[in-house]
């Protein structure tokens, strides 16, 4: 599977490139170069719990990661949720709600992150490399980036956030969450 440019500016590329290069070097987004064909494995993919099932998807896009290794990145991910599903699908009657808050930090956000840095960890000691990142943040994202990451030796981190007593303060509570990390 290759990645590709929203803007057409950049070689298509393998998912663990794509994975560390982010946006793409022509500002565009780096989207699958095609969506694969899974309605043969539909009526089996509806009995598995999330993290099965995100195995079984993001093995069809991330075809560079041997499905051996990406297993137990994804369970890895996923273990410090604390719902079984990893997220839960309330029923309330006309409406249901997925809800995103049962990762580390509480925030959606947690569902992506805490696998962006198992992925970043696994490519970046394949390849002898590491990877600083730098973040700028005024909300739940930074205290999420920083859940991801502290126990990475490959992914440094900084954060920078808005000065106290300025218009864009984070707060005392979102500052000890990004600052207990």
């Amino acid at each position: 599977m290759f990645y590709q440019s929203t803007r057409g500016q950049t070689p298509a590329m393998p998912f663990k490139d794509a994975v560390i290069t982010g946006l793409a070097p022509d500002g565009g987004l780096l989207v699958p170069g095609q969506i694969p064909d899974v309605r043969e494995h539909l009526a089996a993919w509806a009995e598995l719990d999330f993290v099965g099932l995100a195995k079984a998807i993001i093995g069809q896009f991330a075809t560079d990661i041997p499905q051996q290794d990406l297993d137990p990145l994804i369970e890895r991910a996923y273990r410090s949720f604390d719902h079984p599903e990893v997220v839960d699908l309330v029923d309330l009657g006309d409406l249901k709600v997925l809800e995103l808050f049962h990762g580390p930090t509480l925030a959606f956000k947690d569902v992506a992150l805490q696998l962006l840095g198992q992925l970043f960890e696994y490519i970046l000691a394949e390849r002898g490399e590491r990877l600083n990142i730098i973040g700028a943040t005024s909300g739940d994202t930074g205290s999420a980036r920083s859940g991801q990451r502290r126990h990475f030796h490959y992914v440094p981190q900084r954060a920078r956030q808005p000065a106290a007593g300025t218009a864009d303060d984070i707060g005392a509570r979102q500052e000890r969450a990004l600052s207990a990390r």
